[in-house]
């Protein structure tokens, strides 16, 4: 599952086993304990969409729809000359 954070128009997401309903300040998150993998994930997420509305990031939504084939076969082309043809991707 992914959870989605908002920062002042800008999104950011993370994947978890424990999706959560959260809303509060900056600071609040910067409190919360990271023992569950919610928190974790909301942290993640939320540092994601103020990374991305500080512009220190792009693309911190994930795809969908056909998107993810599309992507995967960008990532392919972007890590394949860093590997020699006996390496195999997994």
């Amino acid at each position: 599952m992914i959870v989605e954070a908002e920062f002042k128009g800008d999104f950011g997401q993370a994947f978890t086993c424990e999706p959560l309903n959260y809303e509060g300040s900056l600071k609040s998150i910067h409190s919360i304990p990271l023992i569950k993998n919610a928190n974790r994930a909301l942290l993640v997420a939320t540092i994601n969409a103020t990374y991305r509305y500080l512009k220190l990031v792009d693309g911190m939504v994930h795809c969908k729809d056909e998107k993810p084939e599309l992507c995967g076969a960008k990532i392919v082309d972007i890590l394949k000359p860093g590997f020699s043809p006996r390496q195999r991707f997994l």
